[in-house]
């Protein structure tokens, strides 16, 4: 961020470091600090309140964050009033496609866009100020698989990347790139190889990658690794980060028929 009270990612700069250049508050004041506002006015589905897990980001006085569904809040960061809600109506029944519960990490900003990942796979550009939506991708390139989308957009360059969580649950992870402006599908990395009897490797990294598994692995299972959060992307190398999640099932030694865990 370029003003030093913008906090415009969940970690500030681009690096993560969640260091604040603001000496307004230190070591000698900051057990004076209270509650300014509380914000509970939540979407609530069903009869259950599910738990925030979303970190907030702020600019230009305005907090944007997520719920537990992939709705999108914008709130004024002096007062807590609400400045716009989005609502993206994820479908409830991707609620059993969760390991741990309904829930999503958070949203990303750019280009004078949030952008936010829904429970059903969706992912959505908002106009920053307003709320209005801008447009929307199907992120699940399969949705045989049983994948959830709860984790946080990652702005890279031109592009966001969204991944997804299934891996407890039967899926091949990936992580996808979308043009920021467009919603544009601008590429696609495999983790996991897929089944070879279905076709082709997608890209060569997925051939490389085969070389590893075992020759009788359960490709019908999915075998996991997907990015269900924490991607990163290093602007001075051009370089994303994924960071994954455990394998499907997770004993190794189920995830090929001779129980072999590399070849």
């Amino acid at each position: 961020p370029d003003e030093a009270g913008s906090w415009s990612r969940p970690g500030r700069d681009m690096g993560d470091s969640y260091f604040s250049p603001l000496e307004g508050v230190d070591s000698g004041n900051a057990g004076r600090l209270g509650l300014a506002w509380e914000f509970k006015d939540f979407l609530v589905r069903g009869r259950t309140r599910y738990g925030m897990q979303s970190t907030p980001v702020m600019v230009d006085g305005t907090l944007y964050f997520s719920g537990p569904w992939g709705e999108a809040y914008a709130v004024d960061a002096r007062t807590g009033k609400q400045r716009w809600m989005y609502d993206t109506n994820a479908d409830g029944e991707y609620a059993r496609n969760t390991c741990c519960g309904v829930s999503n990490r958070g949203v990303a900003v750019a280009d004078g866009k949030l952008f936010v990942g829904s429970l059903d796979g969706h992912l959505f550009a908002l106009d920053l100020k307003t709320g209005k939506p801008l447009w929307k991708v199907d992120t699940f390139a399969d949705r045989h698989w049983n994948y959830s989308l709860n984790g946080a957009p990652q702005i890279a360059g031109s592009v966001v990347m969204i991944g997804n969580g299934g891996a407890e649950m039967g899926a091949r992870g990936y992580v996808s790139a979308y043009d920021l402006k467009t919603g544009k599908l601008a590429w696609r990395f495999w983790t996991v190889p897929g089944d070879p009897a279905k076709g082709p490797d997608e890209t060569p990294e997925v051939t490389l990658a085969r070389k590893t598994w075992p020759a009788d692995s359960r490709w019908d299972l999915g075998l996991g690794g997907d990015a269900w959060n924490g991607l990163a992307y290093d602007p001075e190398t051009d370089t994303a980060f994924l960071g994954l999640g455990n394998g499907g099932p997770h004993p190794a030694w189920l995830r090929s028929k001779s129980g072999k865990i590399m070849d």
